[in-house]
Parts: C-alpha cells; sequence; structure tokens
C-alpha cells in the first residue's frame, strides 16, 4: 500500500507539471484535488513526507510541453470516433480529423496525408466550447487531410452492431438506450432534451454506476447457485462483453479494471482486497495508459466519490441501513453539487427527482444489456422508454427554480478545497471546527450571490456571440442591450445571453436597442423578450436621445435609406469617463455623412462598423474620431473574411488598439461606482 500510494501520488505530480506546461488550470485543479485525496490517504498511513516529492516533479516538469509535429505524413491509430470527427495517435500527440458521418472505429489504423496546426473553433460566450472539450482529451491539434488510407481495420465494427440494435426502436427508445448502454446523446430527441432541461441527464446516461449495479446484480444471483470464485469469474467474462459498448465511458472501464484486480488478487491468494487498494491501482494504471483521463468529470467523480465513500464506511456501518443509505446519498449530492448548477439554475426537487430515476433508469439499462443478447425482444424497450418520458414529463411540472451565477473555476477550487478540509476535520475528530467551517462557507456563498457587484459598478461588454453583434451597457442597476445577435443553428438568447446576464447578476434589461434588422444584429431578440425580462425595445432613430440611469444615447445616423446596412444605428455615449461610438453594419457613405454633420466627433472607445468589413471604417472616420481602442465583434474563421486585412493595417498605422471577440472572447470594461449608493 505504501509503495502503490507513493506511485500514485509521484503520477499526479508529473500529471499536474504537463498541465501546468500547456496552461490547461482545469487539469491543475484536477490533479491537486487527487493529490489531496492521496494526501488524506498519507494520514492514515503516516506516510506526510512522501508526498512533497510529488510537487517539486511537478514544478519542474510546469517547463515542458511536446511542440507540434510538422510532417507531410501521420500514421497512427483511431482513439476516439464520433459522428463527424475522430482522433488519431501519432507519436504521443492527438489530433482531430473532421470527416463528416465518419465510419472509424477504435483501433483502426489510418495514414494522412496532409499537414497540421493547432485547433481553432468558433466559440460563445456561456455555450460549449468544443475547443476546450478537445484539449480536456489531450487534443490541441487538427490535421486537414489531402489524402486518407486505412491501414488496417479493425474487424469488430461496434457502430454498425449499435446502429442494428437501435433500429426498428421509436424515437425515445432509440435517444435512451442510445444514452444508457452506448454512451451516445441525441441532443435533439424530446426525452433526452427534457432530461437536459431538468438537469438529470446524467441520471439517464451510461455510466459507471449502471454498470456497477448490473454485474452486481448478476453476481449476487449466480452466488446463490454456485460458488463464489465461479460467480465472480462469469461475472467478468460478462463485464468484459458490456465493456465493449461502453468503453467510451471513464466509469466503466473504472469498473473494470476495479474487477480485474480483484480477480487477480483472488487467484493470488488474496481472499479480501482492500477496496482503496483496488480502487487506486484501477486509476494509476488508468493514467497510465492515458494521462489525459485525470481531466475527465467522470474520472473525477467516480474516483473522488469511491474514495470519499472509504473514509466514510467506518462511520456509516454504526447507523441501519435506510438511515445510511440517505446519509451516503446526501454525501454523494453534496459532493457533486457544485455541477447540478453548472448552467446557472439550481433546481430545488433535483435531489429527489434523481433519486426517483436513478433506479428506474437502471432497470431500464439492466432490461437493456439483457435483451441486446435477445435482439428480437428489443421491442419491449418502447413502452418502457414511454414511461420514463412520462415521468420525466411529471418531473417538468413541479420544476422550482433559483437562478444563480454559474460557478467559476474558482468556485470548484474553493468549493472542493472546503468538503475536503471538513472532511479532514471529522477524520480527526475536530467535529466542533468542523460545522464552524461549514456553516461559514454556506454564509459566504449565500453572500457571494447576492448581486452586491451590479449594484456598485459600470460596465459595458462587448459580448462574444460569434459573427454578430451584442454589446450590454450597465449603469448600475440599470442595463441597456444593444443588439442580440443571432444563429440559425442554435437559440443564441437561451444559450449565450441569458447565461451571460445571470452570471452577470443581471435579473433583466431596461432597453433593448437593435441597430438593423439584419440576423446577425437581431436575430435572437424574439427568443430573448419570450425568455428573459425585457422592459422596452427601440429599433429607430427618432427614440433618441434616450436618457436613463446615468445614461444618455445620441444616434447619429439620422438618414432615411432603404438598406438595411445604410440606415444601421451608429449611437454615442460618454460613460466611465470614456466616449464610447457604437456602429451597427453603417458602411463608408454614412460615415462622411455624419462626419459632415458632426465635424467635431470624436470617441475613445470605437465599435468598428460591419466587423471590421472594408465596407466601413475609411480613413476619414478613423482620422477624425481617433479612438484609442478599436473592438471588432465577429466569429473565428469567418466566411467573410472579417476583419479585413486592410482594415486592420488602418488601426496599426494610427497605433490604435485592436481588440476582437473572435481572439479575446467577451471584453468587458468594468468599473466600481459609488453614485447610487
Amino acid at each position: 500500500m505504501k509503495a502503490l500510494f507513493l506511485l500514485l501520488g509521484f503520477f499526479f505530480g508529473i500529471q499536474l507539471g504537463f498541465q501546468l506546461s500547456v496552461y490547461d488550470y482545469l487539469g491543475v485543479g484536477c490533479h491537486l484535488v487527487f493529490s489531496f485525496l492521496c494526501l488524506l490517504l498519507s494520514l492514515k498511513k503516516k506516510q506526510v513526507l512522501f508526498f512533497a516529492l510529488p510537487f517539486l516533479v511537478g514544478f519542474f516538469l510546469m517547463f515542458f510541453s511536446l511542440p507540434l509535429e510538422e510532417s507531410n505524413e501521420y500514421r497512427g491509430m483511431v482513439v476516439k470516433t464520433s459522428e463527424n470527427y475522430y482522433v488519431l495517435f501519432v507519436n504521443f500527440r492527438r489530433y482531430y480529423i473532421y470527416e463528416k458521418g465518419n465510419t472509424k472505429e477504435l483501433g483502426d489504423i489510418v495514414k494522412i496525408l496532409g499537414s497540421a496546426k493547432n485547433f481553432a473553433s468558433t466559440t460563445y460566450e456561456s455555450r460549449f466550447n468544443f475547443g476546450d472539450y478537445l484539449a480536456s482529451l489531450g487534443i490541441r491539434y487538427e490535421l486537414s487531410v489531402k489524402q486518407e488510407s486505412v491501414l488496417f481495420e479493425n474487424p469488430l465494427r461496434l457502430k454498425a452492431i449499435e446502429n442494428a440494435f437501435l433500429d426498428g426502436l421509436s424515437g425515445n427508445a432509440k435517444a435512451l438506450t442510445a444514452a444508457l448502454l452506448f454512451a451516445r446523446q441525441d441532443q435533439s430527441n424530446e426525452l433526452i432534451s427534457l432530461a437536459s432541461s431538468l438537469n438529470l441527464v446524467f441520471a439517464i446516461s451510461s455510466s459507471g454506476l449502471l454498470y456497477g449495479l448490473a454485474l452486481r446484480e448478476v453476481e449476487k444471483r449466480l452466488k446463490w447457485k454456485t460458488s463464489d470464485q465461479k460467480a465472480e469469474t462469469i461475472t467478468f467474462i460478462l463485464s468484459i462483453v458490456l465493456l465493449i459498448f461502453g468503453f467510451r465511458k471513464v466509469g466503466i472501464r473504472r469498473i473494470f479494471l476495479t474487477r480485474l484486480l480483484r480477480l487477480i488478487a483472488h487467484c493470488l491468494g488474496i481472499e479480501k482486497p482492500d477496496a482503496c487498494f483496488l480502487t487506486s491501482a484501477s486509476g494509476f494504471f488508468l493514467l497510465v495508459l492515458n494521462r489525459y483521463e485525470a481531466l475527465q468529470s467522470g474520472f473525477m467523480l467516480g474516483y473522488g466519490i469511491s474514495l470519499l465513500f472509504y473514509f466514510t464506511s467506518r462511520d456509516f456501518k454504526r447507523v441501519d441501513f435506510f438511515l445510511r443509505f440517505f446519509a451516503r446519498y446526501a454525501l454523494l449530492r453534496l459532493a457533486i453539487l457544485p455541477l447540478s448548477f453548472a448552467n446557472g439554475e439550481i433546481h430545488l426537487l433535483g435531489g429527489i427527482y434523481s433519486l426517483l430515476l436513478l433506479p428506474v433508469s437502471s432497470i431500464y439499462g439492466i432490461i437493456g444489456y439483457s435483451v441486446f443478447c435477445i435482439p428480437y425482444l428489443k421491442l419491449v424497450l418502447n413502452p418502457l422508454s414511454e414511461g420514463v418520458f412520462y415521468l420525466l414529463k411529471g418531473f417538468s411540472h413541479l420544476d422550482p427554480i433559483i437562478p444563480v451565477p454559474p460557478p467559476s473555476i474558482l468556485f470548484y477550487f474553493l468549493y472542493y478545497g472546503i468538503f475536503l478540509f471538513v472532511l479532514l476535520l471529522l477524520e480527526l475528530g475536530i467535529k466542533k471546527n468542523a460545522l464552524i467551517v461549514t456553516a461559514t462557507s454556506i454564509l459566504l456563498y449565500i453572500v457571494s450571490t447576492l448581486p452586491l457587484p451590479t449594484y456598485l459598478s459600470d460596465q459595458v461588454s462587448f459580448i462574444n456571440v460569434g459573427q454578430g453583434d451584442s454589446i450590454l451597457i450597465r449603469d448600475n442597476t440599470y442595463s441597456v442591450l444593444i443588439d442580440t445577435g443571432g444563429n440559425q443553428k442554435f437559440d443564441m438568447a437561451k444559450e449565450v445571453l441569458i447565461p451571460f446576464f445571470r452570471k452577470e447578476r443581471i435579473d433583466h434589461i431596461d432597453y433593448l436597442i437593435t441597430s438593423h434588422s439584419d440576423f446577425d444584429h437581431a436575430g435572437a431578440k424574439d427568443s430573448l423578450m419570450a425568455n428573459f425580462p425585457v422592459y422596452h425595445y427601440l429599433e429607430n432613430h427618432d427614440d433618441f436621445p434616450l436618457k436613463i440611469g446615468g445614461l444618455t444615447f445620441y444616434s447619429y445616423n439620422i438618414y432615411e435609406s432603404k438598406d438595411e446596412n445604410e440606415k444601421s444605428l451608429v449611437l454615442g455615449l460618454d460613460f466611465m469617463d470614456k466616449k464610447w461610438i457604437f456602429t451597427g453594419d453603417a458602411d463608408i457613405k454614412i460615415e462622411k455623412q455624419i462626419l459632415a454633420d458632426n465635424p467635431n466627433l470624436d470617441c475613445d472607445i470605437l465599435k468598428l462598423g460591419h466587423h471590421g468589413s472594408d465596407t466601413s471604417s475609411c480613413a476619414e472616420w478613423l482620422d477624425a474620431l481617433t479612438p484609442e481602442t478599436a473592438i471588432v465583434s465577429c466569429g473565428k474563421n469567418n466566411s467573410y473574411g472579417h476583419p479585413s486585412p486592410s482594415v486592420i493595417a488602418q488601426l496599426k498605422a494610427r497605433g490604435m488598439t485592436i481588440r476582437r471577440t473572435d481572439e479575446e472572447g467577451t471584453i468587458t470594461y468594468r468599473r466600481f461606482s459609488f453614485s447610487s449608493v
């Protein structure tokens, strides 16, 4: 055990150093938490000094990272597949390859002629970041393919087998079965979407919990009819079969490795191997095979909760079965609490609903695994899936929600740091201090959710809406939004704007202004007004000047036109000791007309017209306004080529600071103000 803990700590230290080297702070957090768990183990074993070494190793390794390999030919093995991409493992690097409708399988050997570059994709404020997701898998580069050839094809084509089983099932049964058995989620399905809205999608997804429960039930039944050794061996063989289809989930790999190590221990004559040893050893081997596992939430939760229950098992033994069950469930809910409101909402009945749903989905999963072996019985899943759907429907009719700020990385650090510290105090028998720390932390969190920063600050935010415009101006509690952005593939209001407002503790918009009706400026207007309190809506230059709180907006484009860009609002504002000009898509013709009528117009910060296109931002406009900073709101690698290289050259020639939402994300200027206190 001593050697194992030393190896675990050493390996986590190496991982910590690697993540520091690539500035992956989520990875750093993961390894700090696991190193702290190892420290807890070491306290029990009186081996505290062993864990200074990993952090020293990690410190030196923080300066090391693998550079991008320059080559024209890449040969490697497929280690991950999805509907429209796959991941190729080449020379200890992982490469993303886009391929619509790809049919690759794990284990395929592929040769690619092409070039590699750093992965880059359009990002949006508060929305799922695919680039960050790939980075958590150790994927920072992508390959552009000129020619592709498969050198070896894995004979076990799992996708084809899975699809054949799913064919013939109803829509809900197909989606639920794919999620529970094959770790494939169809977000367009009504059942999956409903579970997501209730924050219960984890309860209907393939997981180590379901996998372990199914194996445990089988093993229990077998032990009634045969010896323990035979029951364990037969169950292990079944675990291999189920592993093939659940291999995508780290929790399932964890359970499989734990069972494998337990079987090996029994073969070596160790009748009751220590549960902590099995859990820690399986985690160690998983990280040896793939160090990026430690960045996956499934890895962190699975091992963290397993070790957590191990530490507290002695206390649970003192109470009866039902009290022990609910105590362990309460501890589990506390362990995953930050994930419960990651989308900015606390579902007050979420704990109760998950407690009711988990047994139902477990039974469905066990039946699904069973009928997978007898495919002609699979239609029984259709009515069962409808039962799950109507259960979720029932939950949705009573789903009280409290909006809260989405947790930040700092919050995760603090929460789990305090959580582990309280456990440590309890372990050392200092229960009074543990209670004080817990009560103080709860009080501080409640205070942190109050919108005090909103009441005490001013703000201008150029929201990252991809290829579009959206600007929030807030004077203490008064909020004005200029444009909403828009996207044909998702609801910009629900997935970008409203989560951003919640993060900023903004509970309403006093005035929504659209510069003009182009979709990339006003596409999310209707959804925003339907799903968030918006008190007034303006779109004409006749509505200005507009005075609200300490804000006064002036409209400079007062000219009539049938062209949408030509009649786009150009707004001016003196705020936070700076002069601002917000242009929509007004072109050079309008810029020159405005200058002719306003020869003394100038500004400190200019939002460039038409996303930095050369149809706007003429030399006369820039020379007259003399802004210190130019803001470009555009999407990364957009098809329009915005911003124009010629415009960027003009800005640089005049010594202006250039800030772009496609490079920085949301750009915010903030100032603390006590004018309303």
